[in-house]
C-alpha cells in the first residue's frame, strides 16, 4: 500500500505526507505557491513589462524607443485649438472606436517624452476616476513652432498653465466637449466649422465692442458681448455659393441666476445675458448671429 502511495506521489497525482497532521500539509502547499509567484515577478522579463506611472514621468533609461508618427503631429497640432483636451476629446477627434487602445499608447509617449504634460480632474470617490486632461508641454510648443514656421513666443505656450482652480478648469472642459462634438457633427453632415474664437481671444479683441442694455430699474447700463466661443458654420449647398453662420456658444453647468433682482457690474445671470445679445443684434453693426446654448449637468 505504501509503495502504492509512493508511485502515485512520484507521478504528481497525489501526494501523502503519512507522519504529518493536515494542517501542515496545507501549510507546505501554501509555501510552495509563494515561492512560485516570487520566482515568477522577479524575472527580468516581468521586470520589463511594468507599467509606467500615470502622472509621474520616468528617466530615460526605462522608455523603450520612441519616433512621431503623423499621428502624434496632429495630436500635438490639436493643441493650438483645444487647450486642454481629455482622453476622450483626443479619441473622438483623432481616432476610431477601433483605435481607442492606441490612442492611450501614443498619449503615454507624448507625456513620457516631455511633449505634452497630464494632470487629473478633481474627483470625488463617488464620481470615480475621469479622463486625464492634457496641455501643451515645452517639447510640444517647439513643435508647433517649427511645422508652423513661427517663434517659439508666438506659440504662448507657459509652464504654469495647467495651474487653474477646479471651476474654471470645468468650464473650460465642458467649452472644449461642446467645440469637439459641434465640429464632429459638422463633418459629418458635410459643413464646415471655421474661425472658432475662445472667450479668452474674445475679451481681448472685443473688450471695447460695447452696447447698452436696460436694467430692471429701469437704469441704462454699458455691458460687452463676451461669449464663450464664437464660430462660423459654413454650409454648401449643391453648387451655389456657401452660406455663412455665424454663432455663438454660451454653456452653462446649472450656476447661473435665471434672473437677479438687480443687476450691476460683473454679475452674470441668463436674462442680462440675453438682453445683452439682443442689445448687440439691435446694433445692426454686425452680422445676424445665432445663439448655441448648451446646459451640461453633471
Amino acid at each position: 500500500m505504501v509503495s502504492r502511495r509512493h508511485e502515485l506521489a512520484q507521478s504528481g497525482r497525489m501526494l501523502y505526507y503519512l507522519d504529518q497532521p493536515m494542517p501542515t500539509i496545507f501549510r507546505r502547499t501554501n509555501q510552495k505557491q509563494r515561492t512560485k509567484k516570487i520566482a515568477v515577478t522577479n524575472t527580468p522579463a516581468a521586470s520589463s513589462k511594468k507599467r509606467l506611472p500615470q502622472l509621474q514621468r520616468v528617466s530615460t533609461d526605462r522608455l523603450s524607443g520612441f519616433r512621431l508618427t503623423e499621428r502624434d503631429s496632429a495630436i500635438i497640432q490639436a493643441f493650438s485649438s483645444y487647450h486642454a483636451p481629455t482622453t476622450e476629446n483626443i479619441e473622438t477627434l483623432l481616432f476610431s472606436p477601433s483605435t481607442r487602445s492606441r490612442c492611450l499608447v501614443r498619449l503615454k509617449n507624448l507625456y513620457h517624452h516631455g511633449f505634452l504634460l497630464r494632470t487629473e480632474q478633481p474627483q470625488s470617490l463617488t464620481e470615480g476616476r475621469k479622463p486625464l486632461v492634457y496641455w501643451l508641454d515645452k517639447k510640444g510648443a517647439e513643435l508647433i513652432a517649427i511645422n508652423r514656421g513661427i517663434e517659439f513666443a508666438d506659440v504662448g505656450w507657459k509652464s504654469n498653465t495647467h495651474k487653474v482652480g477646479p471651476q474654471f478648469l470645468s468650464h473650460l472642459l465642458d467649452t472644449n466637449t461642446v467645440r469637439v462634438h459641434v465640429v464632429r457633427s459638422a463633418n459629418t453632415h458635410g459643413f464646415t466649422v471655421s474661425d472658432w474664437q475662445n472667450e479668452a481671444t474674445l475679451r481681448h479683441a472685443h473688450a471695447a465692442d460695447t452696447v447698452t442694455v436696460t436694467t430692471p430699474q429701469g437704469t441704462r447700463q454699458d455691458a460687452i458681448v463676451i461669449p464663450d466661443s464664437y464660430f462660423v458654420l459654413v454650409v454648401s449647398k449643391g453648387g451655389g455659393e456657401a452660406r455663412q453662420y455665424p454663432c455663438f456658444v454660451e454653456t452653462d453647468r446649472r450656476t447661473v441666476t435665471g434672473q437677479a433682482q438687480e443687476w450691476s457690474h460683473g454679475q452674470h445671470d441668463w436674462a442680462k445675458k440675453i438682453t445683452t445679445y439682443l442689445a448687440y443684434i439691435r446694433t445692426g453693426k454686425y452680422s445676424k448671429p445665432k445663439l448655441l446654448v448648451d446646459f451640461l449637468d453633471r
